[in-house]
């Protein structure tokens, strides 16, 4: 075979290979279900305001709802060693196997949620083995038992907020094709996280982690539901401040719009308000089991209130309840309308 035809075959293969893994990999990171319904929202809004004649709004671009980077999301703390003296004295007790693991060559590097899951053990041993020291000894670990008392809420924020899989899962990566059991669980597995958090649990955390890795991403619907929020409540004032009861031809322009670009969308909107709200759920219960006794730096704070407002649950300002009220804003808006015209939108229930 000569060789230019060998090099056109081998380049087609790869073409061919890369194509296929590119779509394996989520479609080659094509848009989410939910970013298009946002940005056919976004399309609805544009047509109502072509016909009442109104300038177009300017599309907001969302960045409180984007994950913060991991340097902002990183709380420090100090790697405290147990001194070789300090060692021979606990000889015997749990604490001593628990010290040699860490200082290991593969205990010297630990990913978050390990980091977390052997500070919890240094605690259970650090309580189990000071009734049995002497004074002196006693009093030292129990100074560093302190130490790790105040340090665990640290422990746990990074253990949460500093795994890939967790930070995959808030972004806006393609699931994985290895790994999880049920995609469309993520939620639930928020909720098992914070439960083994308030446990001490780590197989459960990691478990709960793992389970992450066949979901779609939340970060997109979270973007879609601010988006679709605000689209709707920009089209409730449009038509509030618009649009007279008189059934005319402008009028009647809306109602088809609202036929052909609005309705279609109702069965999405729909899942997104469903899903939407068990992802605030899950979100708040994580903040819930993490952010005791410790000092959120700024992106994080904007990050937990944009996702759950003021409350700690989410569902009374967050960006799930203001989809909902955009949702009910529009339909009240269009309520006039269609009365006018004989027809009523029907609301979120």
């Amino acid at each position: 075979m000569p060789l230019a035809i060998q090099r056109a075959y081998a380049s087609l293969s790869l073409a061919i290979f890369l194509t296929a893994a590119c779509f394996l990999s989520a479609g080659c990171q094509a848009r989410s279900t939910e970013s298009v319904v946002a940005t056919k929202v976004v399309r609805y809004r544009e047509t109502i305001e072509q016909i009442l004649k109104q300038p177009s709004s300017e599309t907001q671009k969302i960045t409180a709802l984007k994950l913060p980077d991991r340097s902002a999301r990183r709380m420090e703390v100090a790697d405290q060693r147990i001194t070789p003296l300090d060692f021979l004295a606990i000889i015997g007790c749990p604490l001593s196997e628990i010290v040699a693991e860490r200082n290991a060559p593969l205990g010297k590097v630990l990913v978050p949620t390990r980091r977390l899951a052997h500070e919890w053990l240094v605690l259970e041993a650090l309580e189990t083995c000071l009734p049995g020291l002497k004074t002196e000894r006693a009093e030292k670990l129990r100074a560093q038992l302190n130490l790790k008392r105040a340090e665990r809420p640290l422990h746990q924020w990074n253990g949460v907020w500093l795994d890939r899989d967790l930070e995959r899962f808030l972004s806006s990566g393609p699931p994985s094709l290895m790994g999880g059991k049920s995609s469309g669980d993520g939620p639930k597995q928020l909720l098992r996280a914070a439960e083994a958090i308030e446990a001490r649990d780590a197989s459960a955390l990691q478990s709960a982690f793992e389970q992450l890795r066949d979901d779609p991403a939340m970060g997109p619907r979270l973007r879609a539901l601010d988006t679709v929020a605000r689209e709707l409540k920009l089209v409730a004032t449009l038509i509030e401040e618009g649009v007279t009861t008189v059934c005319d031809k402008r009028n009647r322009q809306l109602i088809l719009s609202f036929r052909d670009e609005y309705m279609p969308l109702q069965a999405s909107l729909g899942m997104l308000d469903r899903s939407g709200r068990e992802d605030v759920e899950g979100l708040a219960a994580l903040f819930r089991a993490t952010s005791q006794a410790v000092d959120m730096s700024k992106p994080m704070e904007r990050f937990q209130f944009a996702v759950l407002g003021s409350s700690s649950d989410g569902f009374s300002d967050g960006v799930w309840a203001r989809f909902r009220q955009g949702s009910r804003s529009h339909a009240a808006a269009w309520g006039p309308v269609f009365e006018g015209c004989g027809g009523m939108p029907s609301p979120l229930p």
